[in-house]
């Protein structure tokens, strides 16, 4: 992450000054500092667990279909219905997540503006 941070802020060296002047430098510290954690994340604990679940989810729907292949596919046609609504929640938190994340940024400015 230091070497992400360290890259971030070489760029933003060699930015224009009008592009300062468009851009809040605070908001723009706190956006830095928010996605490089959610970079983070993504790439610790979240990517093992994502092939830890699709591996009991495959082994396990093998076992379904072993031991009792008319309802796993029942399931099965159900699945499709889960899975839109399981990426219309991740696009809404998603969603959420960008606002409060740019709410947060506009509050530490308005404070830093009262100091």
């Amino acid at each position: 992450m230091k070497a992400l941070r360290g890259a971030a802020l070489r760029h933003m060296l060699y930015l224009d000054i009008a592009w300062y002047d468009k851009h809040d430098a605070l908001q723009l510290s706190s956006r830095l500092t928010g996605d490089t954690v959610k970079i983070k994340d993504g790439m610790g604990q979240k990517l093992g667990d994502l092939f830890r679940f699709t591996l009991q989810f495959l082994i396990g729907f093998i076992i379904g279909f072993s031991q009792g292949w008319d309802i796993t596919l029942v399931m099965s046609a159900v699945m499709p219905a889960l899975a839109l609504s399981l990426m219309w929640l991740i696009k809404t938190m998603r969603a959420k997540s960008e606002w409060a994340q740019k709410v947060y940024a506009e509050a530490v400015q308005r404070e830093d503006r009262y100091r």
